[in-house]
């Protein structure tokens, strides 16, 4: 039955295209042994989805969704769209992925770092505090690195769209890197906002994210191809441990 197996996902890995949602979640099902997990992916149908934290078509389901309801209406009420950035920080590689409380300290990093930008701008309406409105509306990611040796390396990022409050990108990126301190680790880009269809992508892209979750690795030519069936298998289930929510996160009002 191994045998069969194997010579199923091989013969998977050959036909299977990366870039198609449906086509990934068979691939990835063909390399699950939790037979509950497996069986779930492959009934997944549109009208009756499994939603499992593993399945891509789920996860762009999911994504429409956090940019019509939290994403799209959080920024329409913003008065400068012009504020915005795209920021991507490298928070680390690690050689396992049940790393120790991994997410959760980097992500109170962030907030001390969004609590400590607010309070040096902190001026007074009124005789009343004002607290600036910086927000973030971040996704996390975890993309897998395979070194020559065929063993894997895990990079923790995000991509986050931030709303600057009038914060110059110098003093938000070196409050960053100050965190996170190794070489390209925080890249601070415009976000596109010039007409409300540029913003609109912008948004989208933030969106989507959770969809790209990573079942493949690159080459040194840049070429993908599909990870070993063994680490798929950990992946999966270090995913639905943690839910379908995991990946999205905000930081601020």
């Amino acid at each position: 039955m191994d045998a069969t197996r194997q010579a199923l996902r091989d013969e998977s890995a050959k036909t299977t295209s990366s870039f198609s949602l449906p086509g990934t979640r068979k691939h990835v099902a063909m390399c699950v042994t939790d037979q509950a997990v497996r069986s779930a992916l492959l009934a997944c149908q549109p009208r009756h989805p499994c939603n499992l934290s593993c399945c891509p078509v789920c996860a762009r389901t999911r994504g429409r969704r956090y940019y019509l309801q939290s994403l799209k209406p959080a920024v329409a009420a913003l008065t400068d769209p012009n504020q915005l950035r795209w920021i991507t920080v490298n928070v680390c590689e690690t050689d396992t992925l049940n790393s120790s409380d991994l997410t959760g300290s980097h992500h109170r990093a962030l907030r001390h770092i969004v609590k400590t930008l607010r309070a040096s701008y902190c001026t007074t309406l009124k005789g009343k505090p004002h607290d600036s409105q910086i927000r973030i509306w971040g996704v996390r990611e975890v993309e897998p690195v395979m070194h020559a040796d065929g063993t894997v390396r895990w990079k923790w990022h995000w991509h986050m769209i931030v709303h600057m409050d009038h914060l110059l990108d110098s003093e938000v990126g070196n409050a960053l890197r100050k965190q996170w301190s190794e070489p390209h680790a925080v890249r601070i880009d415009p976000v596109r906002c010039a007409t409300p269809k540029q913003l609109q992508r912008s948004l989208e892209k933030l969106a989507s994210y959770p969809v790209k979750t990573r079942f493949t690795h690159a080459n040194a030519a840049g070429q993908r191809s599909w990870l070993p069936a063994p680490v798929i298998d950990d992946l999966v289930r270090w995913m639905q441990a943690r839910g379908s929510h995991w990946s999205r996160f905000t930081v601020g009002r």
